[in-house]
């Protein structure tokens, strides 16, 4: 193992954070992460070989969800230096470039961000309209108030709605924006928190909520329920 000193703000170390800070923890001289997306657990263990050289992980399963995958490093001297990254990561985290910031965005918003994107029947015009708008989810109001700001620096316009603990960019320029220029980190797949999009990857729904913005009055007026919508959004993706 390389030596352990403390690592510089680098974009490398900003991603492991990010995935920290998202899915992972730190305690009694170990660090895990725990998730469902085998890509991610991959981007981590790569991740904590950059950084600090880690050779071995050890690597299983949760007792109570065995769909749900654990990636954990034992070493006190790493997760010490870790955590120090933690607590700071809403100071050091400005340093880093644009291009690094949204590299990080792009890993915190595949394991606690999503697109939602669903049909409503506006019964005035008589038309089905969809609904969509990317957020991040997290308990934490420091992690929520510093990928605010990260959004903000970038020129994003997001909202924060602290009821629901989440990070919402609402407008059209900032969707079709944060699909161009950050999106999700290639293969990470929708959950099964979402019955309508379980099993997609979420850059194709991405995608789908661009394509939406482009669709006709006339395409949907056609469709009868939102079962209808929402077969007929699928044949777009």
């Amino acid at each position: 193992m390389t030596n352990v000193s403390g690592p510089r703000p680098t974009c490398e170390l900003g991603v492991l954070v990010g995935l920290i800070l998202t899915d992972g923890s730190i305690s009694r001289g170990q660090i895990e992460f725990t998730g469902k997306s085998e890509i991610l657990h991959k981007i981590f263990e790569e991740k904590m070989r950059k950084c600090f050289g880690v050779e071995e992980v050890w690597k299983g399963k949760d007792c109570r969800q065995e769909e749900i995958k654990r990636t954990k490093v034992s070493n006190r001297e790493i997760a010490q230096k870790l955590q120090e990254s933690v607590e700071t990561f809403h100071q050091w985290i400005f340093k880093l470039s644009e291009e690094e910031m949204k590299e990080v965005l792009r890993v915190m918003f595949s394991t606690d961000g999503c697109v939602v994107l669903y049909p409503v029947w506006n019964r005035r015009k008589k038309v089905w309209e969809i609904k969509k708008y990317v957020k991040f989810a997290s308990k934490s109001p420091s992690i929520r108030k510093t990928v605010l700001k990260m959004l903000e620096v970038l020129g994003f316009s997001p909202t924060e709605r602290e009821i629901n603990d989440e990070i919402v960019l609402f407008k059209k320029k900032d969707i079709l924006r944060f699909a161009k220029e950050i999106g999700f980190v290639p293969g990470v797949k929708v959950t099964k928190n979402s019955k309508r999009w379980f099993g997609f990857e979420k850059n194709e729904i991405l995608d789908l909520a661009v394509k939406t913005f482009g669709l006709k009055k006339k395409e949907l007026e056609s469709l009868k329920s939102k079962d209808d919508v929402i077969s007929f959004l699928r044949s777009l993706i």
